[in-house]
Protein backbone atom coordinates (compact mmCIF):
# COMPACT_ATOMS: atom_id res chain seq x y z
CA UNK A 1 0.00 0.00 0.00
CA UNK A 2 1.17 3.91 -0.84
CA UNK A 3 1.69 5.95 1.79
CA UNK A 4 -1.38 7.93 2.94
CA UNK A 5 -0.99 11.71 1.73
CA UNK A 6 -1.41 14.40 4.30
CA UNK A 7 -2.19 18.31 4.51
CA UNK A 8 0.09 20.38 3.86
CA UNK A 9 0.83 23.67 5.03
CA UNK A 10 2.71 26.21 3.54
CA UNK A 11 3.27 29.90 5.22
CA UNK A 12 3.46 32.88 2.93
CA UNK A 13 5.26 35.96 4.06
CA UNK A 14 6.24 39.23 3.05
CA UNK A 15 9.19 41.10 4.77
CA UNK A 16 8.98 38.87 7.69
CA UNK A 17 5.11 39.58 7.87
CA UNK A 18 3.07 35.98 8.13
CA UNK A 19 0.14 37.17 5.35
CA UNK A 20 -1.33 33.82 4.95
CA UNK A 21 -1.26 29.87 4.36
CA UNK A 22 -1.74 28.20 1.51
CA UNK A 23 -2.48 24.59 2.27
CA UNK A 24 -2.74 21.41 -0.13
CA UNK A 25 -5.01 18.57 1.08
CA UNK A 26 -4.67 15.40 1.11
CA UNK A 27 -6.82 14.92 -2.12
CA UNK A 28 -4.28 17.52 -3.88
CA UNK A 29 -6.73 20.52 -3.87
CA UNK A 30 -5.80 23.94 -2.65
CA UNK A 31 -6.71 26.77 -0.70
CA UNK A 32 -5.81 29.74 0.83
CA UNK A 33 -6.29 31.50 3.69
CA UNK A 34 -5.50 35.15 4.58
CA UNK A 35 -3.81 35.89 8.44
CA UNK A 36 -6.22 37.53 10.10
CA UNK A 37 -3.40 40.46 11.53
CA UNK A 38 -2.77 40.86 7.46
CA UNK A 39 -6.62 41.36 6.93
CA UNK A 40 -6.28 44.07 9.32
CA UNK A 41 -3.29 45.56 9.03
CA UNK A 42 -1.98 44.79 5.11
CA UNK A 43 -3.19 44.56 1.55
CA UNK A 44 -4.18 42.35 -1.17
CA UNK A 45 -1.37 40.77 -2.65
CA UNK A 46 -3.29 40.21 -5.68
CA UNK A 47 -6.94 42.45 -7.55
CA UNK A 48 -8.05 38.57 -8.02
CA UNK A 49 -7.63 37.72 -3.86
CA UNK A 50 -8.95 40.32 -2.19
CA UNK A 51 -8.53 40.81 1.80
CA UNK A 52 -11.18 38.24 3.28
CA UNK A 53 -10.89 36.14 6.32
CA UNK A 54 -12.44 33.08 4.45
CA UNK A 55 -10.51 30.47 2.57
CA UNK A 56 -9.83 30.86 -1.58
CA UNK A 57 -10.45 27.53 -2.99
CA UNK A 58 -10.18 26.10 -6.07
CA UNK A 59 -9.09 27.71 -9.24
CA UNK A 60 -8.93 31.40 -7.48
CA UNK A 61 -6.12 30.85 -5.35
CA UNK A 62 -4.23 28.29 -7.73
CA UNK A 63 -4.09 30.88 -10.68
CA UNK A 64 -2.61 33.17 -8.56
CA UNK A 65 0.53 30.80 -7.41
CA UNK A 66 0.69 29.08 -10.80
CA UNK A 67 1.69 32.15 -12.28
CA UNK A 68 4.52 32.37 -9.76
CA UNK A 69 6.23 29.04 -12.04
CA UNK A 70 7.87 28.72 -15.13
CA UNK A 71 5.32 28.40 -17.57
CA UNK A 72 6.59 25.46 -19.78
CA UNK A 73 5.83 21.69 -18.28
CA UNK A 74 8.77 20.66 -19.47
CA UNK A 75 10.97 22.82 -17.73
CA UNK A 76 8.48 22.25 -14.64
CA UNK A 77 9.16 18.48 -14.68
CA UNK A 78 13.01 19.10 -14.97
CA UNK A 79 13.56 21.11 -12.09
CA UNK A 80 11.51 18.85 -9.95
CA UNK A 81 13.23 16.01 -11.38
CA UNK A 82 16.73 17.96 -10.37
CA UNK A 83 15.46 18.96 -6.68
CA UNK A 84 14.01 15.57 -5.95
CA UNK A 85 10.03 17.18 -5.26
CA UNK A 86 6.92 15.37 -4.42
CA UNK A 87 6.21 16.19 -8.29
CA UNK A 88 5.66 18.92 -10.48
CA UNK A 89 2.46 20.21 -9.36
CA UNK A 90 3.22 24.09 -8.55
CA UNK A 91 2.50 23.39 -5.06
CA UNK A 92 5.31 21.13 -4.40
CA UNK A 93 7.89 23.49 -5.96
CA UNK A 94 6.70 26.43 -4.46
CA UNK A 95 7.10 24.12 -1.19
CA UNK A 96 10.89 23.36 -2.32
CA UNK A 97 11.94 26.41 -3.57
CA UNK A 98 9.84 28.83 -3.38
CA UNK A 99 12.22 31.58 -1.43
CA UNK A 100 12.75 33.82 -4.47
CA UNK A 101 9.65 34.05 -6.28
CA UNK A 102 8.72 36.75 -9.06
CA UNK A 103 7.75 40.13 -6.36
CA UNK A 104 7.50 40.11 -2.50
CA UNK A 105 6.32 36.24 -1.46
CA UNK A 106 8.57 34.02 0.25
CA UNK A 107 7.23 30.30 1.16
CA UNK A 108 8.43 28.02 3.79
CA UNK A 109 7.33 25.44 6.01
CA UNK A 110 9.92 25.81 8.69
CA UNK A 111 10.78 29.63 8.67
CA UNK A 112 9.90 31.50 11.61
CA UNK A 113 8.78 35.07 10.97
CA UNK A 114 11.72 36.45 12.18
CA UNK A 115 14.01 34.21 10.03
CA UNK A 116 11.34 35.14 6.87
CA UNK A 117 12.58 38.80 7.54
CA UNK A 118 14.22 40.32 4.56
CA UNK A 119 18.21 40.13 5.83
CA UNK A 120 21.39 41.47 5.33
CA UNK A 121 22.52 39.65 1.93
CA UNK A 122 24.63 36.30 1.92
CA UNK A 123 26.66 35.05 -0.98
CA UNK A 124 28.80 32.50 -2.78
CA UNK A 125 31.12 34.76 -5.11
CA UNK A 126 30.82 33.40 -8.52
CA UNK A 127 33.45 33.25 -11.10
CA UNK A 128 33.30 34.52 -14.83
CA UNK A 129 33.87 31.02 -15.63
CA UNK A 130 30.90 29.67 -13.43
CA UNK A 131 28.82 31.87 -14.50
CA UNK A 132 29.50 30.85 -18.39
CA UNK A 133 28.81 27.26 -17.33
CA UNK A 134 25.47 28.15 -15.40
CA UNK A 135 24.71 29.88 -19.27
CA UNK A 136 25.63 27.19 -21.14
CA UNK A 137 23.81 24.14 -18.79
CA UNK A 138 20.49 26.15 -18.71
CA UNK A 139 18.84 23.35 -21.08
CA UNK A 140 19.83 20.93 -18.48
CA UNK A 141 19.78 22.55 -15.23
CA UNK A 142 16.45 25.39 -15.98
CA UNK A 143 16.83 28.71 -14.12
CA UNK A 144 20.79 28.26 -13.28
CA UNK A 145 19.94 25.09 -10.42
CA UNK A 146 22.75 22.28 -10.20
CA UNK A 147 22.88 18.96 -8.42
CA UNK A 148 24.33 19.75 -5.86
CA UNK A 149 22.74 23.23 -4.98
CA UNK A 150 20.13 22.63 -2.01
CA UNK A 151 19.58 26.52 -2.16
CA UNK A 152 18.04 26.69 -5.11
CA UNK A 153 15.23 29.43 -5.52
CA UNK A 154 12.52 29.83 -8.40
CA UNK A 155 12.50 33.50 -9.21
CA UNK A 156 11.51 33.20 -12.89
CA UNK A 157 8.13 32.81 -14.50
CA UNK A 158 7.47 32.53 -18.42
CA UNK A 159 9.06 30.34 -21.20
CA UNK A 160 12.70 32.16 -22.26
CA UNK A 161 15.54 29.98 -20.49
CA UNK A 162 17.21 31.95 -18.15
CA UNK A 163 18.85 32.43 -14.61
CA UNK A 164 18.97 34.84 -11.90
CA UNK A 165 22.15 35.67 -9.84
CA UNK A 166 22.82 38.68 -6.99
CA UNK A 167 24.96 41.50 -7.87
CA UNK A 168 26.52 42.92 -4.78
CA UNK A 169 29.70 44.81 -3.83
CA UNK A 170 30.79 44.24 -7.79
CA UNK A 171 30.76 40.59 -7.59
CA UNK A 172 28.36 38.40 -9.07
CA UNK A 173 27.40 36.12 -6.55
CA UNK A 174 24.62 32.89 -6.03
CA UNK A 175 22.35 34.33 -3.07
CA UNK A 176 22.40 31.85 0.30
CA UNK A 177 19.15 31.47 2.66
CA UNK A 178 16.39 33.65 2.06
CA UNK A 179 18.76 36.48 0.48
CA UNK A 180 16.81 37.61 -2.80
CA UNK A 181 18.61 37.97 -6.51
CA UNK A 182 18.92 41.25 -7.62
CA UNK A 183 19.42 40.23 -11.93
CA UNK A 184 18.25 38.15 -14.06
CA UNK A 185 20.51 36.50 -17.05
CA UNK A 186 18.98 35.83 -20.63
CA UNK A 187 21.08 33.73 -23.23
CA UNK A 188 20.28 33.82 -26.74
CA UNK A 189 17.22 31.84 -27.38
CA UNK A 190 17.24 28.74 -29.63
CA UNK A 191 18.09 28.89 -33.18
CA UNK A 192 14.50 27.95 -33.67
CA UNK A 193 11.96 29.54 -31.01
CA UNK A 194 8.31 29.72 -31.89
CA UNK A 195 9.14 28.81 -35.28
CA UNK A 196 11.00 31.68 -36.14
CA UNK A 197 14.88 32.00 -36.13
CA UNK A 198 15.68 33.86 -32.52
CA UNK A 199 19.39 33.36 -32.20
CA UNK A 200 19.65 37.03 -32.07
CA UNK A 201 17.79 37.80 -29.27
CA UNK A 202 19.98 39.30 -26.46
CA UNK A 203 21.11 42.10 -29.04
CA UNK A 204 16.95 41.91 -30.15
CA UNK A 205 15.66 42.50 -26.67
CA UNK A 206 18.50 45.16 -25.60
CA UNK A 207 17.67 47.58 -28.54
CA UNK A 208 14.05 47.02 -28.47
CA UNK A 209 14.61 48.29 -24.71
CA UNK A 210 16.80 50.83 -25.19
CA UNK A 211 14.62 52.44 -28.12
CA UNK A 212 11.16 52.19 -26.02
CA UNK A 213 13.20 54.16 -23.75
CA UNK A 214 13.44 56.97 -26.25
CA UNK A 215 9.97 57.20 -26.68
CA UNK A 216 9.51 58.23 -23.29
CA UNK A 217 8.51 54.46 -21.87
CA UNK A 218 10.03 53.61 -18.59
CA UNK A 219 11.26 50.06 -19.21
CA UNK A 220 13.94 47.51 -16.72
CA UNK A 221 17.29 48.36 -17.20
CA UNK A 222 19.21 46.25 -19.43
CA UNK A 223 22.96 45.74 -20.26
CA UNK A 224 24.61 42.75 -22.51
CA UNK A 225 27.63 41.23 -20.42
CA UNK A 226 29.91 38.00 -21.59
CA UNK A 227 30.54 35.67 -18.94
CA UNK A 228 33.74 32.90 -20.19
CA UNK A 229 32.67 33.90 -23.82
CA UNK A 230 28.54 33.55 -22.72
CA UNK A 231 26.99 36.44 -24.23
CA UNK A 232 23.86 37.24 -22.23
CA UNK A 233 21.21 40.20 -21.64
CA UNK A 234 21.38 41.64 -17.93
CA UNK A 235 18.18 42.80 -16.46
CA UNK A 236 18.21 44.60 -13.46
CA UNK A 237 15.10 43.41 -11.40
CA UNK A 238 12.55 46.22 -10.72
CA UNK A 239 10.66 44.53 -8.13
CA UNK A 240 13.65 44.52 -5.82
CA UNK A 241 15.29 47.38 -4.06
CA UNK A 242 18.20 48.53 -1.67
CA UNK A 243 17.84 50.34 1.38
CA UNK A 244 20.41 50.58 4.19
CA UNK A 245 22.18 47.41 3.03
CA UNK A 246 19.26 45.23 2.98
CA UNK A 247 17.91 44.13 -0.59
CA UNK A 248 13.68 44.36 -0.50
CA UNK A 249 11.21 42.28 -1.98
CA UNK A 250 8.82 44.95 -4.19
CA UNK A 251 5.22 43.61 -4.18
CA UNK A 252 4.15 43.05 -7.94
CA UNK A 253 1.67 40.72 -9.94
CA UNK A 254 1.30 40.13 -13.57
CA UNK A 255 -1.71 41.23 -15.44
CA UNK A 256 -2.73 36.99 -15.63
CA UNK A 257 -2.46 37.19 -11.87
CA UNK A 258 -4.45 40.12 -11.10
CA UNK A 259 -7.42 38.95 -13.62
CA UNK A 260 -7.73 35.93 -12.60
CA UNK A 261 -6.23 34.23 -15.61
CA UNK A 262 -3.78 30.86 -15.78
CA UNK A 263 -0.26 31.47 -17.64
CA UNK A 264 -1.47 29.12 -20.68
CA UNK A 265 -4.27 32.05 -21.22
CA UNK A 266 -2.10 34.75 -21.47
CA UNK A 267 -2.57 35.54 -25.32
CA UNK A 268 -5.92 36.85 -26.24
CA UNK A 269 -6.51 34.67 -28.76
CA UNK A 270 -6.39 31.57 -26.33
CA UNK A 271 -9.72 33.00 -24.18
CA UNK A 272 -7.05 35.14 -22.37
CA UNK A 273 -7.08 39.03 -21.27
CA UNK A 274 -7.95 41.48 -23.90
CA UNK A 275 -7.26 45.54 -24.04
CA UNK A 276 -10.58 45.98 -21.68
CA UNK A 277 -9.30 44.16 -18.60
CA UNK A 278 -5.79 44.76 -18.93
CA UNK A 279 -7.68 49.04 -18.57
CA UNK A 280 -9.96 47.80 -15.82
CA UNK A 281 -6.83 46.84 -13.63
CA UNK A 282 -5.24 50.16 -14.75
CA UNK A 283 -8.24 52.52 -14.87
CA UNK A 284 -7.73 52.20 -10.66
CA UNK A 285 -3.99 53.10 -10.62
CA UNK A 286 -3.03 55.47 -8.15
CA UNK A 287 -0.60 56.90 -11.56
CA UNK A 288 -3.76 56.72 -13.52
CA UNK A 289 -3.76 59.32 -16.03
CA UNK A 290 -0.34 58.63 -16.55
CA UNK A 291 -0.77 54.32 -16.83
CA UNK A 292 -3.52 54.71 -19.12
CA UNK A 293 -1.37 56.52 -21.42
CA UNK A 294 1.49 54.80 -21.17
CA UNK A 295 -0.40 51.30 -22.21
CA UNK A 296 -1.38 52.76 -24.88
CA UNK A 297 1.57 54.29 -26.26
CA UNK A 298 3.16 50.90 -25.45
CA UNK A 299 0.71 49.65 -28.19
CA UNK A 300 1.52 51.67 -30.89
CA UNK A 301 5.34 51.41 -30.18
CA UNK A 302 5.33 47.56 -30.31
CA UNK A 303 3.36 47.09 -32.86
CA UNK A 304 6.15 49.82 -35.26
CA UNK A 305 8.79 48.18 -33.63
CA UNK A 306 7.32 44.59 -34.37
CA UNK A 307 7.55 43.52 -30.75
CA UNK A 308 4.66 40.75 -31.37
CA UNK A 309 4.37 39.30 -27.53
CA UNK A 310 3.50 41.67 -25.83
CA UNK A 311 0.52 39.10 -23.71
CA UNK A 312 -0.77 40.25 -20.27
CA UNK A 313 2.27 38.28 -18.13
CA UNK A 314 4.07 41.27 -20.11
CA UNK A 315 2.01 43.53 -18.04
CA UNK A 316 2.65 44.07 -14.33
CA UNK A 317 2.01 46.44 -11.76
CA UNK A 318 3.38 46.71 -8.07
CA UNK A 319 1.76 47.44 -4.65
CA UNK A 320 2.55 50.86 -3.17
CA UNK A 321 1.27 52.38 0.01
CA UNK A 322 -1.24 54.51 -1.63
CA UNK A 323 -2.52 51.18 -4.31
CA UNK A 324 -1.09 49.89 -7.02
CA UNK A 325 0.76 51.37 -10.60
CA UNK A 326 2.19 50.07 -13.72
CA UNK A 327 5.25 48.85 -13.42
CA UNK A 328 8.74 49.25 -16.07
CA UNK A 329 8.09 47.55 -19.25
CA UNK A 330 10.15 44.08 -20.05
CA UNK A 331 10.45 41.29 -22.13
CA UNK A 332 10.10 43.82 -25.34
CA UNK A 333 11.62 41.71 -28.46
CA UNK A 334 11.18 42.67 -32.36
CA UNK A 335 9.90 40.08 -34.57
CA UNK A 336 11.79 41.88 -37.68
CA UNK A 337 15.09 40.48 -37.85
CA UNK A 338 13.73 37.14 -37.64
CA UNK A 339 12.12 38.19 -41.34
CA UNK A 340 12.68 39.84 -44.61
CA UNK A 341 11.73 42.96 -45.69
CA UNK A 342 9.10 41.56 -47.95
CA UNK A 343 7.84 39.67 -44.92
CA UNK A 344 7.65 42.56 -43.08
CA UNK A 345 5.50 44.41 -45.50
CA UNK A 346 2.86 41.37 -46.44
CA UNK A 347 2.17 41.96 -42.29
CA UNK A 348 1.32 38.21 -41.73
CA UNK A 349 2.13 37.87 -38.47
CA UNK A 350 -0.43 38.55 -35.72
CA UNK A 351 0.13 40.87 -32.47
CA UNK A 352 -0.85 39.36 -29.07
CA UNK A 353 -3.12 41.85 -27.99
CA UNK A 354 -6.13 43.08 -30.91
CA UNK A 355 -6.58 46.33 -31.36
CA UNK A 356 -9.90 48.61 -32.88
CA UNK A 357 -13.62 48.03 -31.91
CA UNK A 358 -13.74 44.60 -34.00
CA UNK A 359 -11.01 42.35 -33.12
CA UNK A 360 -7.61 43.13 -35.22
CA UNK A 361 -4.64 40.87 -34.93
CA UNK A 362 -2.66 40.17 -37.91
CA UNK A 363 -0.59 43.53 -39.04
CA UNK A 364 -1.66 43.81 -42.41
CA UNK A 365 -5.53 45.03 -40.96
CA UNK A 366 -3.99 47.33 -38.29
CA UNK A 367 -4.00 50.72 -39.30
CA UNK A 368 -4.21 54.03 -37.44
CA UNK A 369 -7.60 54.30 -37.06
CA UNK A 370 -7.59 51.14 -35.36
CA UNK A 371 -4.93 52.57 -32.26
CA UNK A 372 -7.77 55.44 -32.38
CA UNK A 373 -10.81 53.27 -31.62
CA UNK A 374 -8.42 51.13 -28.86
CA UNK A 375 -7.83 54.52 -27.58
CA UNK A 376 -11.63 55.38 -26.25
CA UNK A 377 -11.28 51.51 -24.44
CA UNK A 378 -8.14 53.30 -22.57
CA UNK A 379 -10.08 55.97 -21.68
CA UNK A 380 -7.85 58.64 -23.65
CA UNK A 381 -9.66 60.98 -25.56
CA UNK A 382 -8.91 61.04 -29.98
CA UNK A 383 -7.03 64.12 -29.63
CA UNK A 384 -4.88 62.39 -26.49
CA UNK A 385 -4.47 59.57 -28.67
CA UNK A 386 -3.79 61.49 -32.11
CA UNK A 387 -0.61 63.31 -30.22
CA UNK A 388 0.96 60.07 -29.06
CA UNK A 389 1.33 58.84 -32.37
CA UNK A 390 2.49 61.77 -34.13
CA UNK A 391 5.21 62.11 -31.30
CA UNK A 392 6.54 58.66 -32.09
CA UNK A 393 5.92 59.03 -35.44
CA UNK A 394 7.72 62.71 -34.94
CA UNK A 395 10.96 60.21 -33.21
CA UNK A 396 10.79 57.56 -35.94
CA UNK A 397 11.47 60.59 -38.71
CA UNK A 398 14.13 62.48 -35.84
CA UNK A 399 15.85 58.66 -36.23
CA UNK A 400 15.45 58.57 -32.61
CA UNK A 401 17.81 55.26 -32.15
CA UNK A 402 20.59 57.68 -32.97
CA UNK A 403 20.89 58.94 -29.34
CA UNK A 404 21.23 55.02 -28.22
CA UNK A 405 24.55 54.82 -27.11
CA UNK A 406 25.33 50.82 -27.09
CA UNK A 407 26.94 48.74 -25.51
CA UNK A 408 30.63 47.52 -27.37
CA UNK A 409 29.32 43.73 -27.54
CA UNK A 410 26.01 45.19 -29.50
CA UNK A 411 25.18 44.11 -32.82
CA UNK A 412 24.68 46.26 -35.61
CA UNK A 413 23.13 44.24 -38.05
CA UNK A 414 20.47 43.47 -35.37
CA UNK A 415 19.89 47.25 -34.68
CA UNK A 416 19.60 47.87 -38.86
CA UNK A 417 17.16 44.92 -39.33
CA UNK A 418 14.68 46.28 -36.36
CA UNK A 419 15.25 50.18 -37.67
CA UNK A 420 14.46 49.14 -41.22
CA UNK A 421 11.17 47.12 -40.15
CA UNK A 422 10.30 50.24 -38.01
CA UNK A 423 10.25 52.39 -41.22
CA UNK A 424 8.01 50.17 -43.01
CA UNK A 425 5.53 50.02 -40.32
CA UNK A 426 5.48 53.16 -39.54
CA UNK A 427 3.84 54.41 -42.72
CA UNK A 428 0.54 52.57 -41.73
CA UNK A 429 0.09 55.12 -39.09
CA UNK A 430 0.17 57.77 -41.07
Amino acid sequence: MGRKSKTIKLNVYIQGNLIGIYVKAPDGSTSFTYDPTWVDHGFAISQSLPLVTVPYKGDSAKIYFENLLPDLKEARELIATKIHANSSDHFDLLDAIGHDCVGALLFSKILSANEAKDQPPRGEILSDKKIGNIIRNLKSYPLGMNNDQADFRISLAGVQEKTALLFLKNKWQRPIGTTPTTHILKPAMKFETFGLDMRSSVHNEYFCMKLCKEFNLKVAEVEIKSFDGELALVVKRFDRYEKDGIIYRRPIEDMCQALGYFSNKKYQSDQGPCVSELISILSTSVNREKDLETFFKSLVVFFVMGAIDGHAKNYSIEYVKEGHRLTPLYDILSIYPALTDKEIKLGKYKMALSVGTSPHYKVDKIFRRHFLETAKTCQISKEKANEIIDDILFKIDQEVWNKIKCSKLFDESTRNRIISGIKILSKKLL
